[in-house]
């Protein structure tokens, strides 16, 4: 009897395995399996379908936010990654987030870009960011939502986002980037600044000077770098968010305290620092130290040399915007540090900064002024 069985039981336990087979195939295919290291070796094992990254209730590069940001921002990376090993998705959920600043929207765009270049088989999912109120009006909207679409965020992902009610000041925005300097580029998104008011020319200037640099210094290989530039691209924003005008230029490159003592004579930099510690009461005392210490000799050089005879060979003259506009500010951040600058009242300068607890890893330079009331609508 036993012997008579024994084919069908042998036929049957091959039908088994070669099911058992294209369940496997079809699970590897669903992505209900990922590839992990065993003491047998490299074996599938049966994981989550999505890898989660939460986002921020307020994403932002200010001080109070910064590691957040940073943390959050680092996450997705790091999620990224192990998806293209695993096989999964990576599934951002922004259902906490109801504030993004300018400058944190194009360093999550760049590091995004970044990230999706590096490992491009991934896939993503968007847990949209909620409604929330607009001004001081009851009525809410998308605004978070809005922006990241407006900036390029969901297309960078590949993920094709419903047609969105018009948002006014969020519409306006302009955002650009690329791999070389392009002058019509930063024209195009200043043209409507004349009209308002504002000195077009000196931020035409500074903006180009800063785009220049992102270009010619941000990812020079003649300055020694553990990582590996994926996009070695600029980014440009300019819009108007609670009545100010933004206008920011970025890159994922070296930062400046590292391009610093590459691309600057070392007696241009003692002379700044030997000023710098002659008006030292003057100063807060964290512009002195760290990054915030080396972006602030940035925004001196092109003086500096002026005065002692280097003409033509000035870094970028990122102050020249904010002297002629009173009311506008400097912002910088690069690597760790977070720099300001803007004119007092009584016409002094007004350096301030800090060394954060985690890099951005690259640079944003950006200006704002604030706009007189009824002129936001009209930008």
């Amino acid at each position: 009897m036993k012997k008579k069985q024994l084919p069908s039981i042998i036929q049957k336990n091959r039908w088994r395995r070669r099911l058992s087979s294209k369940r496997l195939k079809k699970a590897k295919r669903s992505e209900q399996y990922s590839l992990k290291l065993t003491r047998k070796g490299l074996r599938f094992v049966k994981s989550p379908v999505s890898i989660r990254v939460i986002a921020p209730f307020n994403i932002s590069l200010g001080k109070k936010y910064h590691n957040s940001c940073v943390n959050f921002v680092t996450e997705l990376g790091a999620a990224v990654r192990q998806a293209s090993i695993s096989l999964q998705t990576v599934c951002i959920c922004f259902r906490d987030t109801e504030h993004i600043s300018a400058s944190a929207g194009i360093y999550l765009l760049s590091s995004t870009e970044e990230y999706v270049m590096k490992f491009p088989g991934v896939k993503f999912q968007v847990r949209v960011p909620p409604s929330v109120p607009l001004n001081s009006i009851k009525r809410r909207e998308p605004v978070v939502h809005a922006a990241l679409n407006r900036i390029g965020f969901y297309s960078v992902l590949s993920i094709k986002q419903s047609s969105l009610k018009p948002i006014p000041h969020v519409n306006t925005w302009h955002i650009e980037s690329d791999k070389i300097v392009k002058g019509n580029l930063v024209g195009k998104a200043l043209n409507k600044l004349e009209s308002i008011g504002i000195d077009q020319k000196a931020l035409y200037r500074s903006g180009i000077e800063a785009m220049n640099n992102a270009i010619e210094h941000a990812y020079s290989r003649e300055i020694p770098n553990v990582n590996k530039f994926i996009t070695k691209k600029w980014w440009l924003f300019a819009g108007v968010i609670d009545n100010k005008l933004i206008f920011l230029i970025a890159d994922k490159g070296h930062g400046i305290p590292n391009t610093i003592p590459y691309t600057q004579p070392q007696n241009i930099i003692d002379e700044i620092k030997s000023k710098m510690k002659a008006v030292s009461s003057k100063v807060s005392d964290t512009v002195l130290t760290g990054d915030v210490e080396a972006i602030h000799v940035a925004t001196l050089i092109k003086k500096t040399r002026t005065e002692l005879g280097h003409r033509g060979k000035g870094g970028p003259d990122l102050r020249k915007f904010v002297e002629s506009e009173p009311k506008a500010k400097l912002q910088i951040y690069s690597n760790f540090g977070s720099y300001s600058f803007s004119i007092t009242s009584k016409g002094k300068s007004a350096p301030l900064g800090f060394n954060n607890k985690r890099s951005i890893q690259g640079t944003i330079i950006g200006w704002e002024v604030p706009l007189p009331e009824g002129m936001s609508q009209r930008a």
